[in-house]
């Protein structure tokens, strides 16, 4: 009975590690052909790092970031020799190259990452609604919780679709906030509710009644009194795919935030970023890898 569920489970390690999500053996630089700018820009910045440092690694480079360094002793193809610049093949120092043009003002932040993903409120109607989301089929694709960092976990269970409710407001909210950041609609709105307790959405709409973001803002005294608490930013089918916490409560970290890019029925790859005052930290995870590590902030 022991040899036989060891040769069950010896089976089923075996076929995860060469079928399934891999963390062992992730490969995301491609050396038969020279990246475009095109290519470069689509990428997250901190995709950028990870392949100029993996055409460093495929080399043997041994590297001075301690979290860099552990997540390619991970990789089976990595042989560690030198802390030295190795000699790169003409390919490989194009790219390197191509790379370093943008990798060089990289920040290694939060909002460097998804700023692009911020819609454009210029022309806009804002609405207040509860604090609420639709329970969801979309499923984590992460092959397991986050482990460089503790936090608290809660700030990951965000659900994919809001559901829009009327506001549950005070009769007195402008006490809450700067009257600069309110006009007299958003007076009118909250003069007419009742009670607000924690946070409350405040959604953008365009003109043609798309949702393109909501933020959460928070209404308790003494914690996050009149804070912009997250911002969340809408797919053209309602779905949240960024949800950008930038007033963490809990935990020895800054800021975190979550990217998802989605299927029709499923989430195809998804991003976890965590920043502190001397690290970025991040997990990937797409169908066929998993990545989870960080890069040290630069002074």
């Amino acid at each position: 009975m022991n040899r036989n569920c060891f040769i069950f489970f010896l089976v089923l390690f075996l076929f995860n590690f060469l079928f399934g999500q891999t963390e062992f053996n992730v490969k995301l630089y491609d050396e038969n052909k020279i990246y475009s700018k095109v290519e470069i820009e689509n990428l997250f910045p901190i995709e950028r790092e990870l392949i100029q440092a993996e055409i460093l690694a495929r080399y043997g480079y041994i590297f001075e970031d301690t979290l860099l360094q552990r997540y390619f002793l991970k990789q089976i193809w990595y042989k560690p020799k030198s802390n030295q610049f190795p000699s790169l093949s003409e390919n490989d120092f194009k790219n390197y190259q191509l790379f370093e043009t943008y990798n060089r003002v990289n920040e290694r932040t939060i909002w460097e990452n998804i700023k692009k993903f911020k819609p454009t409120l210029d022309d806009v109607t804002k609405s207040y609604f509860s604090y609420c989301f639709e329970n969801s089929t979309y499923r984590s694709i992460a092959k397991r919780k986050f482990k460089l960092k503790p936090f608290n976990y809660c700030y990951r269970q965000v659900f994919y679709v809001p559901r829009l409710e009327l506001p549950v407001g005070v009769w007195d909210f402008e006490r809450f906030f700067v009257k600069a950041d309110f006009n007299i609609n958003d007076y009118i709105i909250f003069k007419s509710a009742n009670d607000v307790r924690g946070i409350i959405f405040r959604g953008y709409f365009s003109k043609n009644g798309r949702l393109l973001q909501m933020d959460e803002v928070g209404v308790d005294p003494g914690i996050n009194l009149g804070e912009l608490v997250t911002e969340n930013y809408l797919d053209e089918k309602g779905r949240i795919f960024v949800h950008y916490n930038k007033y963490c409560n809990e935990g020895n970290f800054k800021e975190m935030a979550r990217y998802l890019d989605y299927d029709d029925n499923s989430i195809k790859k998804e991003i976890l970023f965590i920043e502190d005052d001397d690290y970025l930290y991040f997990q990937i995870s797409t169908k066929d890898y998993f990545i989870e590590t960080g890069l040290r902030k630069k002074k």
